[in-house]
């Protein structure tokens, strides 16, 4: 009895465990093995007090028999934080579907002795748990066989102490079959203890194996993160370089046509000033929103809606225009691949810079959402609209914003209808706007 008793405080301290698991990793695995856990130490408490069973009046393994439906539920419950915690739908599909369609049957059958227990149909119930007993253990060896030679550590040491805790937990039975017992029992309680026991200690090593190999992966992850910020990085630079050449050297070239014509020709300095000015202007905002990009500290940095509010507060009452944001401010804060924020950004500014142009429109809406895997942002307008949209997009700024998604893999689209307005939408992957997550327990 002190065996017991020791084995069901370990039963309940590896509930606390595992619940701690869940509450700091939120992983559905866990949920599953407290529930197993639960499960496991309500019937070992109704075993060891069994003046709190309801059918304690009855006698033999009737008395047990609603019982066994606690049994059952937490076999289900276990198999199902084995199929989380192995990764088998993502590892093993095919086997995932009938392991899947396996743990259905075993819901049925605790459901039902559960049912023909309360109807006092107590007979009915054990025959339904002696099909489950029977049923199960080839199909549940043939899986654990099937698992095990993937050769993946972590299926071989939770599988190992299945298979173990399987053949001690029917080892009795085994014996009061072949010594020819007439008092045949499916289930010794000791022996069903030390079964739960073992399944602990082999969970327990696999917790710490798992997360071994997640601290690997999360160390690799986080290479890969730097390794992809630096590229990025990289790209940027060059891309700096580019523009900031090319801007410095309309500067130089404007520069000493104003200082050939200031005296002679008033009218081309005057030209070749403004040019200067453009240019200049151009540089600033080009560094500004590269600065941003670049930028990761997340405490002061601001989202592309922000970025754009501040660059055209002004802007939009000198306009008189509307301007509304729709943003889901979750997907937003997930941008944060740099060359995704600098193109997302400029795609922006290009399409909002049009409408101010030329649109003549008096409201704008601008949207980021996500859809089926995607990011969408949209800026709709309320202006005069295009006749030939795709045709437009042999100008420049619409060039440049299609030239911009293709550059992060995504698709910009264009709608527009006379005296209506214009939709420009811009739809890119969200695996292409942020970095990997780490892995996690």
């Amino acid at each position: 009895m002190n065996f017991i008793y020791f084995s069901v405080g370990i039963i309940f301290f590896q509930l606390l465990y595992v619940a701690i698991h869940y509450i700091l990793f939120r992983q559905k695995e866990f949920l599953y093995f407290i529930f197993f856990s639960i499960c496991i130490t309500s019937f070992c408490i109704l075993r060891i007090f069994p003046d709190l069973n309801p059918f304690r009046n009855q006698s033999g393994e009737e008395k047990l028999s609603s019982l066994y439906a606690l049994v059952v539920i937490s076999v289900t419950s276990y198999l199902k934080f084995i199929q989380f915690f192995l990764n088998l739908e993502q590892d093993h599909p095919r086997i995932n579907k009938w392991y899947s369609v396996f743990q259905k049957i075993l819901v049925s059958f605790g459901l039902l002795i559960i049912l023909f227990g309360l109807l006092s149909l107590k007979q009915y119930s054990l025959i339904i748990f002696r099909f489950f007993y029977i049923l199960s253990l080839p199909i549940i060896l043939g899986f654990i066989i099937y698992i095990g030679i993937q050769r993946k550590v972590i299926n071989r040491i939770v599988l190992t102490g299945t298979l173990i805790a399987i053949f001690v937990a029917r080892f009795r039975s085994m014996q009061y079959y072949f010594s020819g017992e007439e008092s045949f029992r499916l289930i010794d309680f000791n022996y069903f203890i030390a079964c739960v026991v073992i399944l602990l200690l082999f969970l327990n090593v696999g917790l710490i194996y798992k997360s071994k190999l997640i601290s690997i992966q999360n160390l690799q992850l986080e290479i890969q993160k730097q390794l992809e910020l630096s590229n990025q990085r990289t790209m940027i630079s060059a891309d700096l370089h580019d523009d900031l050449g090319a801007s410095l050297s309309s500067i130089h070239l404007n520069a000493v046509m104003t200082q050939k014509f200031l005296h002679t020709d008033s009218p081309k300095s005057d030209k070749s000033l403004k040019k200067i000015i453009e240019d200049l202007k151009s540089v600033i905002q080009n560094m500004g929103d590269v600065i941003w990009a670049i930028g990761m500290d997340k405490k002061e940095h601001k989202s592309i809606s922000g970025q754009l509010k501040d660059f055209y507060f002004d802007l939009m009452d000198d306009y008189n225009i509307q301007c509304n944001y729709h943003i889901d401010e979750y997907i937003e804060s997930q941008i944060t691949n740099i060359i995704a924020r600098k193109n997302l950004l400029l795609i922006s500014k290009e399409g909002i810079n049009n409408i101010l142009k030329h649109a003549h429109a008096t409201r704008i809406d601008f949207t980021i959402v996500a859809e089926n895997d995607f990011l969408i942002l949209t800026i709709q307008d309320n202006g005069v609209g295009m006749e030939d949209s795709e045709n437009n997009f042999k100008g420049n700024g619409l060039k440049n914003m299609k030239y911009r998604a293709e550059k992060i893999h995504g698709k910009l689209t264009i709608n527009s209808e006379v005296g209506v307005g214009t939709i420009i939408s811009c739809t890119v992957p969200l695996t292409n706007i942020r970095y990997l997550p780490s892995a996690s327990i």
